[in-house]
Order: C-alpha cells, then sequence, then structure tokens
C-alpha cells in the first residue's frame, strides 16, 4: 500500500500529479491538504489564518474553535 500525501498550498500542482496516478502499480491512498483553500475561506469570514512558530522554526497553524468549524466546511 502506497501512501501519498499532497500539500494544499497553492504551488501544488494537481493536474501534473493526477496524469501520473494511472502509472501507479499499487493500491494507494491519497491525502490531499486544502491549505490555500483554507486561507481563502477564512479571509472571507473574516478569521485569518493564525500561525506560530516553535522555538526550532516550526510553522504550524494555531487552530481554535472557529477555525476548525471553518476546517470541516471546507475539508
Amino acid at each position: 500500500m502506497l501512501v501519498i500525501k499532497i500539500g494544499g498550498s497553492k504551488g501544488v500542482d494537481l493536474e501534473r500529479f493526477l496524469a501520473d496516478v494511472p502509472n501507479v502499480r499499487e493500491p494507494m491512498v491519497l491525502v490531499h491538504g486544502a491549505n490555500a483553500e483554507l486561507n481563502q475561506v477564512s479571509e472571507q469570514l473574516e478569521h485569518p489564518a493564525r500561525m506560530v512558530t516553535s522555538s526550532t522554526g516550526q510553522v504550524s497553524r494555531y487552530t481554535d474553535r472557529r477555525t476548525m468549524e471553518i476546517f470541516m466546511m471546507v475539508y
């Protein structure tokens, strides 16, 4: 089983990726993010993304209750 995770940022070329899918010869699970869509909807709902940075430089989205509600709408 092949597990493929595709990010949800604007730089992801989904058409190019999907063109390669027929060449995969084993069962696969595709996990896709929707970060760009989430950011867009969050902005439209006047609840922009809030990012936090750890001491090691890892950047993550801060997820409060409203953000989780928007996640559920987008995903």
